[in-house]
């Protein structure tokens, strides 16, 4: 036991920095955000304006018929009017609701909701 305390210390403290910051960085983003997917049918579809806080809003909410859990306990999915490919995604939800198709809709949890990230018609 003697010569690992030795050699710990012998370990220069920037180091032990340097690898400290790396565990706390693991875990901070462990816990930002966690991904996940689950499958049905496009239920409800509720839609945020500028009056009700949008852009940033939760702008496009996708809920799935059954109103099942998404993630978090919410049993919605949120897409922002600045998220990346935005129409694309709206035009998929609204296509497959449109003639019934089951989707597949991955998320990440980001705080204590679920926005979603892509999206499969299957």
């Amino acid at each position: 036991m003697r010569s690992l305390t030795r050699w710990v210390l012998e370990i220069p403290k920037s180091t032990h920095v340097q690898v400290l910051g790396l565990i706390i960085a693991s875990l901070l983003m462990s816990q930002s955000a966690r991904a996940g997917s689950i499958a049905g049918q496009v239920g409800i579809i509720a839609t945020v304006g500028s009056g009700a806080g949008a852009p940033g809003n939760y702008d496009f909410r996708v809920y799935l018929a059954t109103g099942e859990v998404i993630c978090n306990g919410m049993n919605w999915a949120y897409l922002n009017t600045t998220d990346a490919n935005y129409s694309a995604l709206v035009a998929s939800v609204l296509m497959a609701k449109g003639v019934g198709s089951a989707v597949t809709l991955y998320f990440n949890q980001v705080g204590a909701y679920c926005q979603l990230s892509w999206l499969t018609i299957n």
